[in-house]
């Protein structure tokens, strides 16, 4: 299967949209509709797997002979038409005094980040080639059961037999496309994960070290409680239950202030989300896991001294 665009997803920086009339509105210059606009084949969002959610894809039947159509996106339906009723309206693509040569909103479909994909999606419209023809055009296809790269050849081949003085270059796959566009973000965020990592070390060995600091002084209180009676099963479960209550109150203190830290971040990378529990769970599990180890262990070895030698401990 395969389809054609003006313009691939992610491929191109900084897409810049153009001035939209929308029919029955007066023009307001200070705020007037802009959109960003494409050129497409009829098989280009069906093989790009970009649903419909309203009204009809286009088809072969919109030809210059039939009336011009089009399709907006979602993002754009729901800013200029927020009361549901985008299809059937007309707007003109490029011309902000127009008054012929209206387009009809035939569908809507679902947003796509064309530009940067940390940004949010932005107006689009999509115009049938046939409708709208534009002399650069750039080539989707999809295989199945082999390496995408593996149709290179037939591909140009192919547009070869069309016009062989048609140059076919830079041929990539989604995934490549993907991961140049987010390498910038892969690296920030593999540093951030760094810091992070040491983060948690640090937190790790403060925690575990303050926490058995804290159960070892009390190896005489630990003594006297042996010596009059008390079973180890007890101690475990007195000295972890206040260790652990020490604990969860840093962490509730900890995990409101990673939530601030998160949210100051999403205006570095609106990837980052700061209520992520995936983001938060690891690090108060791993925090929790340390506690349980500093009281236990020191706990466990105060309870076996003999209660006399404990009882001398200072």
């Amino acid at each position: 299967m395969a389809g054609a665009t003006s313009q691939l997803p992610v491929t191109l920086g900084g897409f810049v949209g153009v001035p939209v009339a929308i029919e029955g509105r007066p023009l307001d210059l200070a705020d007037r509709p802009a959109a960003v606009a494409f050129t497409i084949t009829t098989e280009y969002l069906q093989l790009m797997d970009i649903a419909l959610l309203e009204g009809r894809y286009l088809s072969s039947n919109d030809t210059p002979r039939t009336i011009p159509v089009a399709l907006v996106s979602y993002a754009m339906a729901r800013r200029y038409w927020p009361d549901g009723d985008a299809i059937g309206q007309r707007l003109s693509v490029g011309r902000v005094d127009a008054t012929d040569g209206w387009t009809t909103i035939v569908g809507i479909v679902e947003d796509v980040r064309n530009d940067d994909i940390d940004e949010p999606p932005v107006s689009k419209v999509y115009r049938p080639h046939a409708q709208n023809p534009v002399r650069t055009m750039a080539l989707a296809a999809r295989t199945s059961g082999e390496p995408p790269l593996a149709l290179a050849t037939d591909m140009r081949t192919a547009v070869g037999r069309i016009d062989p003085n048609l140059p076919v270059f830079d041929i990539q796959t989604v995934r490549q496309v993907v991961d140049a566009e987010a390498a910038a973000d892969f690296v920030l965020l593999q540093i951030f994960g760094a810091f992070a990592v040491f983060a948690l070390v640090l937190s790790s060995v403060g925690v575990y070290s303050v926490m058995s600091y804290s159960v070892s002084e009390r190896t005489h209180e630990i003594g006297v409680r042996m010596a009059l009676g008390a079973q180890a099963e007890n101690i475990y479960g007195q000295i972890i239950g206040q260790g652990m209550k020490i604990t969860l109150a840093g962490l509730v203190v900890g995990l409101a202030g990673g939530y601030g830290v998160g949210v100051i971040m999403t205006t570095l990378s609106p990837l980052i989300d700061p209520t992520d529990p995936m983001a938060f769970a690891p690090i108060t599990a791993t925090l929790v896991f340390v506690a349980l180890l500093a009281c236990y262990i020191p706990a466990r070895r105060a309870a076996s001294v003999d209660p006399n030698v404990a009882l001398r401990h200072e």
